[in-house]
């Protein structure tokens, strides 16, 4: 698998062979023609290396997903639902200033945030201001995630983030009215390093009842009792930060999950993967923006039976 010092080397090799390529063409050619090929590609590198580490991390887009379940499309209907993950706040910076508006101006009914607060013991004091900003009529919700446990303790981050003005769901649900009836909202502690209890938190939810499960990472659906949930929201995997699939592959860390991003179907239960906001231990994202995702529900399209002519 590719490991950065392999990629590193491989950038190196790869220079190194331009380099040769272009020692040959200004042979075979002029040395005009060697200079304008070195500048070529020297611009090109920079530019890449601009865009992925300093433009693309900024850059945040919002996603507009629609849902098709029947039970979904009644009870939450005229709902604008977003949703937001590893925001992985450490120093606060234009990324993180922006997201608030950005958010708010979707003027959402309820923002759910799938994990991973914060990057650093330092982030706490930003990620509060930035979840103190957040307006939501139904609520801001949200689910710890792995980092969540590593840089604090997660009961202590809790209470900060509650006291921000979010609800975090701790292998817990909760019932939530609409015009249309209700839903239960779900949300279990980060699975990544197994602090989710899924039995406990479907104790009061009846079978059969619609359903949204909030999860850090989304392997979660493998286990049989996410399933029974309409619709799964989880993060974790930041789309792999590399939006080339077969170059994504070749490492272990972008590539860490059958389900990198966006939606699946898995049995009756449908699975979103976002793609997050912020970055951990590789700070650059190519291909792959910051995302935002506001999710609308729709019944689904059933196409008429033809009935054959006797």
């Amino acid at each position: 698998m590719l490991t950065v010092a392999t990629a590193k080397l491989l950038f190196i090799a790869g220079n190194v062979a331009m380099i040769g390529f272009s020692l040959v063409w200004a042979l075979a050619t002029r040395w005009a023609g060697f200079l304008r090929l070195a500048f070529a590609v020297v611009l090109l590198e920079l530019g890449v290396y601009v865009y992925a580490f300093h433009v693309e991390p900024n850059w945040l887009q919002v996603r507009h997903v629609e849902i098709d379940d029947a039970a979904l499309a009644k009870i939450c209907r005229g709902l604008t639902i977003v949703q937001i993950s590893d925001l992985h706040v450490d120093e606060v910076g234009r990324r993180e200033r922006q997201l608030p508006d950005m958010v708010n101006q979707l003027h959402p009914d309820m923002v759910l945030i799938t994990g991973d607060f914060i990057s650093s013991i330092v982030g706490v004091k930003g990620v509060k201001a930035l979840v103190s900003q957040l307006k939501a009529p139904m609520g801001v919700w949200g689910v710890l995630g792995n980092t969540d446990h590593i840089f604090v303790d997660g009961d202590a981050l809790t209470k900060e983030l509650e006291a921000a003005g979010m609800q975090i769901l701790t292998n817990e649900a909760q019932y939530v009215r609409t015009e249309g009836g209700g839903f239960y909202l779900v949300g279990v502690d980060d699975p990544v390093m197994g602090h989710d209890r899924l039995e406990r938190a479907w104790v009061d939810v009846p079978v059969g009842m619609p359903s949204i499960l909030l999860a850090h990472g989304p392997d979660i659906i493998t286990k049989p009792l996410a399933r029974r949930a309409s619709l799964v929201l989880a993060g974790h995997t930041h789309g792999g930060q590399l939006g080339v699939p077969i170059v994504r592959q070749l490492s272990d860390y972008a590539d860490r999950s059958p389900y990198m991003a966006g939606r699946f179907h898995v049995d009756d239960t449908q699975l979103y993967v976002n793609q997050g906001i912020g970055m951990k231990t590789r700070m650059f994202r190519f291909l792959c923006r910051p995302e935002i995702t506001v999710f609308q529900f729709r019944a689904p399209v059933r196409l008429p039976v033809k009935r054959a002519i006797r």
